[in-house]
């Protein structure tokens, strides 16, 4: 079974559509040539005969009622039922596996950047008091992690069995994902920064202030920033991050843990917080954060960022 070919490849497939007959060493040879064609082959048999091929193939799949032991152990899949549905819906759910892991790391690797950018840049302008020790680990412990977890949990996509099955070439991550990562950490460190500057230079906030302001504008950027990952043409507000209800149960644990840390006197001054005054001091950052997801969206939107089409990108 011959699945999408592979593009760069100009040899010809061998031709015909139905073989019938074939000797071992004859699927040996037609699995070859779909190979060197370019296809991704996947191989199912169940008997001594269809080992060498089984083997052979990209993906050898084995019948689990009464196939062969050969066949089993030569194979990568087994259909315990001998189903064959079982096979497009194994691919489909390591399709959404895979997304689900790449969205787990480009959410921890973006988030992580831009405190490693907001950090070098308050030090090499020497402006504001940057992240303390303790609220770094705050938001790698807290508002990093919990999230991320619940990006595992996100369903698979309607047309992700219209992709294209990736290259033996491809990483976990392609230069798509890492210049997403680097754009979601741009965004958000220049938008952090920028309400910072305001409030000290125009509002007159301390260094101490100043640093607060960061921590919690900062903080609300990373819980918003889940909604960032969508791909183009989804709606921002119907998509399968906003339909995961372990993505709002994280965010609302993250709100009250933090919540939580700003009740308790001792771990407030440890965090280096200062009592809130007023309703903008959590408003502010609140809407701060918010800014990245819309700028992020208009990015991809207008496609100067994400996956084009010709990559058949999942659309979540």
């Amino acid at each position: 079974m011959p699945g999408p070919r592979v593009q760069g490849k100009d040899q010809e497939a061998p031709g015909g559509t139905i073989y019938a007959r074939v000797t071992p060493e004859q699927k040996l040879t037609l699995l070859t040539g779909f190979q060197r064609a370019g296809f991704v082959v996947g191989m199912a048999g169940d008997g001594v005969n269809d080992a060498p091929a089984i083997r052979r193939a990209d993906i050898g799949i084995a019948m689990g009622e009464g196939g062969t032991d050969a066949a089993r152990e030569a194979a990568d899949l087994i259909l315990r039922n001998n189903s064959f549905a079982a096979i497009v819906e194994a691919i489909r759910m390591g399709r959404g596996i895979f997304n689900n892991m790449r969205l787990f790391v480009i959410y921890l690797l973006s988030c992580n950047l831009s405190e490693l950018l907001i950090i070098g840049a308050c030090f090499m302008v020497d402006f504001a008091s940057p992240l303390l020790p303790l609220q770094i680990l705050f938001l790698n412990m807290v508002t990093d992690v919990f999230p991320a977890l619940a990006l595992g949990f996100t369903e698979t996509g309607e047309d992700v069995m219209r992709r294209p099955p990736r290259t033996r070439e491809e990483g976990f991550l392609d230069r798509t994902a890492w210049r997403e990562i680097g754009v979601y950490a741009l965004v958000i460190c220049a938008v952090v920064l920028t309400g910072a500057y305001f409030a000290r230079n125009v509002l007159g906030y301390t260094s101490r202030e100043s640093n607060n302001l960061i921590f919690y504008t900062l903080l609300s950027a990373q819980l918003w920033h889940v909604f960032s990952l969508p791909g183009a043409g989804v709606s921002l507000f119907r998509n399968a991050i906003t339909r995961n209800r372990y993505v709002w149960s994280a965010i609302l644990l993250c709100v009250g843990l933090t919540g939580l840390a700003y009740a308790l006197t001792d771990v407030r001054e440890l965090l280096g917080l200062e009592p809130v005054t007023g309703w903008l001091t959590v408003v502010v950052p609140v809407l701060l954060g918010l800014i990245p997801v819309v700028i992020i969206r208009l990015l991809k939107q207008v496609g100067l960022l994400g996956r084009r089409k010709k990559e058949l990108s999942h659309k979540l």
